[in-house]
């Protein structure tokens, strides 16, 4: 974006905003040694050489293709090295770099889901106290929980996606997100029907109900055990 925009700059703030550009770029290059660990993590003990060995090759065609199409550029450019033209090369090789980066969406860990599911949290959160206050506390609970539960009949009866996880992962943070984003809403609605001089009485009891996901994991493996995880979701 700071290369595009140093597109469109006067000559005065192109040079400043490239500067911008190179620096984001160099920031985005720090990942190097998470990306490594990654790719560590994607291939079986035993079998690195031969990949790490094809991934060298890689980079070395790419770091041979990179200059010769910058030359190309600046030829065409009538071999006029301004900042226009450096900005044009720069943009180009930033939109070819675009591809492998939005390849690496569909690496994902195992535990991603984990890492996804507070930050879903905190904007679901956000987002059903900003519903509720168009259409009540009440219907945005029912909201949230009616997709949540959709959402959760899809991951039962879709087994296909199981294997995909580019899909089943958004649609499992998703329902755990929509289905305990709105505990916020559920105690100020307790908190405000409840008499100021039972409150206290009216708190404990709720957190009576925690003991029900206790209950309900007993269940939920015994089901698991007898007829698979499917069963249990519905």
């Amino acid at each position: 974006m700071a290369t595009l925009r140093a597109l469109a700059a006067g000559e005065a703030q192109r040079f400043n905003l490239l500067c911008v550009a190179l620096a984001l770029w160099g920031m985005a290059q720090g990942s190097g040694p998470v990306l490594d660990a990654l790719f560590a993590d994607s291939v079986a003990t035993g079998s690195r050489a031969g990949v790490y060995t094809a991934n060298q090759i890689a980079g070395f065609l790419s770091r041979a293709v990179g200059p010769l199409l910058s030359a190309c550029l600046f030829a065409r450019g009538g071999n006029q090295w301004s900042l226009a033209v450096l900005g044009r090369v720069m943009l180009a090789g930033q939109l070819i770099a675009l591809a492998p980066s939005c390849l690496m969406l569909f690496f994902l860990p195992s535990d991603l889901g984990a890492e996804m599911v507070p930050l879903g949290l905190t904007l679901c959160s956000v987002a059903a106290r900003a519903v509720s206050r168009r259409t009540g506390r009440v219907q945005t609970i029912a909201a949230f929980k009616a997709t949540g539960i959709s959402l959760l009949v899809t991951i039962a009866a879709r087994r296909d996606l199981w294997r995909r996880p580019a899909l089943m992962l958004p649609i499992y943070v998703a329902r755990t997100c929509l289905m305990n984003a709105t505990p916020a809403l559920q105690k100020s609605i307790l908190m405000d029907y409840a008499p100021k001089s039972q409150r206290g009485r009216w708190n404990s009891l709720d957190a009576v109900t925690s003991f029900g996901w206790s209950g309900s994991a007993l269940v939920g493996g015994y089901v698991i055990r007898c007829h698979g995880f499917d069963a249990v979701f519905l």
